[in-house]
């Protein structure tokens, strides 16, 4: 059950935070739409200038071309892309950009090629690949179950990832079983979202990404996600089911979003303008007190005010959730207010903004 006289404030926390980072050319409309704009317009110039970067004409002229074919629709799948974003921003070689353009052509005009479309949610061959017992024949293609929501499974990694590190002792791949109940569980927990804070279900709806859902046999009683900055909207959900709650599961859930939200503002206003001098810099979480680049720790303050206002509106919690909690409101008390003041002229004015939000929490 949520706390409704909360809900306008909670709205404007995780709306505030992020909007917070984008210029005023960008907020005439949904902060949803906005943040999408970002993403699209820098990771299409992002592609025109690594093709214009390959080595041989060959390789320009064939990505050019695979570009210039795509449809709109198709150019959309391909920019939602987190395998494209982590390849754009790492530098790949053509024959990988070449791929992902690729799939997406076979993919809109219904052809049969054995490749993953960009998403890694839709398998284009006749018959399905080995080992990968999720998908479902739908509309004569091979894909992948999605959440009501929206967001994707990505089938087509490895289990063990190389971007994001989800920190994976024994990474495994969820079996059709484990991974319906995995599903479930989550749709439960967006609904929830829904619920308590509509902002955040609607920036699942239109930032669109995948999720890849993950085992870990070593620590099977632990649930956790990752993601990175590499890959803008992959969402590594590890262990699922091993969430004490529904609650618990919609808390990883909006944590991963928020930081998805925060990575597709900084595409065009990164929150560091000298993150090369600043690389060494290293601060004690206030929450957990392992030690944090500085980046990551401007991402645990603002992550940390949204999960605040988050359980503010979540009553009856059970004493798992309560100590959920009471972690996250003590871990604001050792913020201190001048944390950021030695590293001022290599961070923009919006990084100050997010530790001044988490102090006044």
């Amino acid at each position: 059950m949520m706390n409704s006289d909360s809900g306008a404030s909670t709205a404007n926390v995780l709306n505030g935070l992020i909007a917070g980072l984008l210029s005023q050319r960008e907020l005439h409309g949904d902060l949803g739409d906005a943040l999408q704009s970002v993403r699209h317009s820098h990771l299409a110039r992002l592609l025109h200038y690594r093709v214009a970067q390959l080595e041989h004409d060959c390789e320009r002229k064939a990505c050019s071309q695979a570009i210039h074919a795509l449809s709109e629709h198709a150019a959309r799948r391909l920019l939602r892309a987190p395998a494209l974003c982590q390849a754009l921003r790492m530098g790949c070689n053509a024959d990988r950009l070449l791929t992902l353009i690729e799939s997406e052509i076979a993919l809109d005009a219904g052809q049969i090629k054995a490749c993953w479309s960009a998403l890694g949610d839709i398998w284009l061959d006749a018959a399905p690949p080995v080992r990968v017992h999720s998908l479902q024949m739908q509309a004569g293609r091979w894909r992948a179950p999605w959440l009501r929501c929206g967001l994707t499974l990505d089938l087509s990694l490895p289990a063990r990832l190389e971007h994001p590190s989800a920190n994976l002792h024994e990474p495994g791949i969820p079996g059709v079983a484990r991974t319906l109940a995995n599903l479930a569980l989550l749709n439960r927990a967006a609904e929830l979202l829904q619920d308590a804070l509509p902002s955040a279900h609607t920036l699942l709806q239109k930032l669109g990404g995948s999720i890849v859902l993950r085992s870990d046999d070593a620590r099977p009683d632990d649930c956790w996600g990752a993601s990175s900055e590499l890959a803008v909207g992959r969402m590594v959900l590890v262990n699922v089911t091993a969430a004490a709650s529904t609650a618990l599961c919609a808390e990883m859930l909006l944590r991963e979003l928020t930081h998805f939200a925060l990575d597709c503002a900084e595409l065009e206003y990164p929150l560091m303008r000298k993150p090369d001098a600043l690389a060494e810099v290293s601060m004690p979480s206030p929450w957990t007190g392992v030690p944090l680049g500085l980046h990551a720790f401007l991402h645990t303050c603002a992550v940390s005010t949204v999960l605040a206002d988050f359980w503010s509106r979540v009553e009856h919690l059970n004493a798992e959730e309560q100590e959920r909690q009471s972690a996250i409101r003590r871990g604001f008390k050792n913020l201190h207010p001048q944390c950021l003041k030695p590293y001022r002229s290599g961070l923009s004015p919006t990084a100050h903004n997010l530790v001044s939000k988490a102090l006044a929490v």
